[in-house]
């Protein structure tokens, strides 16, 4: 009797090699409809899961909370991985669960298991589980975070360059008195960003004032956009003064940052100027549009999946880290 592969299944099922294995698997990625008639016809045909199938090839994307903090610019990245990995034939894998289990021995069954040929972290994670992933000898890049803590490849967009960008171009549309708004607790780009702001004012010198630098407020992944805008509208009220211009950390962030303004009755951008980061689908939406920061996702994820592949063919090569310039969008919400 000639063996069934996942190939067969998915000739006749209408659909990728890798979405028979994830259905196989019962991953929620797989539509219900779609997971029922595969099943059905693996079922038909026989198909005993016994063996590896190498034909079947994953990339793993880990990610933690801290990177969904935006679901905009997560799911956009997440979106365009896949694209750019199906032309190769591969496969991507959301997960997050192996935040709860480092053993190594389970982590490399994990893998072997759901065909990872390789990795692509984003989000800040411990140094016990990068080490514990690390430790599975499966290529690994960083997306958008560098683990200092590690020796490891990473992509990322210039933040701390990319304010500093901003912070001159603002000055060549005449804006002298800047603020800057997010929480540099909360990642390592917030941390980059502020940085750059801060670091710019000294270089420009520039005034530095305490008032148009807003720290504290609450971005975690399950805060509401109710919950920043009013976090930010709280501060702006005990300001004994207003910049000409606020730099946000995020568009999420700029957005709140703009329904404060407006409930304080102040005119955008003839008042004051509003900038964000991340140049998300949130942009499109936003009345008037935001002027914001664009890291380059797609060239970002084609390096990512470059790199990724390159370390897997080779995987001894030295470990590299890659900075994708900024491009900055007008918009309308400065002069």
């Amino acid at each position: 009797m000639k063996k069934v592969r996942l190939k067969d299944i998915a000739n006749r099922a209408s659909v990728s090699q890798n979405t028979v294995s994830l259905a196989l698997r019962d991953s929620s990625s797989v539509k219900k409809e779609t997971k029922e008639e595969i099943l059905q016809i693996a079922e038909e045909m026989g198909y005993i899961s016994n063996t590896m199938d190498n034909s079947v090839k994953n990339i793993c994307l880990l990610t933690s909370t801290q990177a969904q903090t935006d679901p905009y610019y997560f799911y956009e990245a997440k979106e365009l991985l896949e694209a750019r990995l199906r032309i190769s034939g591969y496969g991507l894998l959301v997960n997050n669960i192996l935040l709860h289990n480092l053993d190594i021995d389970y982590l490399k069954e994990f893998f072997k298991m759901n065909y990872i040929k390789g990795i692509i972290i984003m989000g800040g994670f411990p140094k016990e589980i990068i080490n514990s992933i690390l430790a599975c000898e499966i290529p690994v890049i960083d997306s958008g975070f560098c683990n200092y803590n590690s020796f490891m490849d990473c992509v990322m967009e210039e933040n701390s360059a990319g304010i500093m960008k901003m912070v001159s171009y603002l000055r060549e549309h005449g804006y002298q008195k800047m603020g800057f708004i997010g929480n540099p607790k909360k990642s390592q780009a917030y941390l980059e960003r502020y940085l750059g702001f801060v670091g710019a004012l000294e270089i420009f010198d520039m005034e530095n004032c305490n008032d148009w630098i807003i720290k504290n407020i609450d971005i975690d992944t399950d805060s509401s956009y109710e919950k920043v805008y009013k976090d930010i509208l709280k501060a702006l009220k005990s300001t004994a003064s207003m910049p000409e211009v606020f730099i946000c950390a995020s568009d999420r962030i700029a957005l709140g940052t703009i329904h404060a303004l407006k409930d304080l009755n102040v005119k955008i951008p003839e008042e004051i100027g509003v900038v964000g980061f991340d140049n998300s689908k949130l942009v499109a939406d936003s009345n008037p549009r935001l002027a914001t920061i664009s890291p380059n996702n797609e060239i970002q994820m084609e390096m990512i999946v470059n790199l990724l592949f390159k370390r897997i063919e080779e995987k001894n090569f030295s470990k590299i880290r890659i900075i994708v310039p900024i491009e900055i969008i007008h918009g309308e919400t400065i002069k």
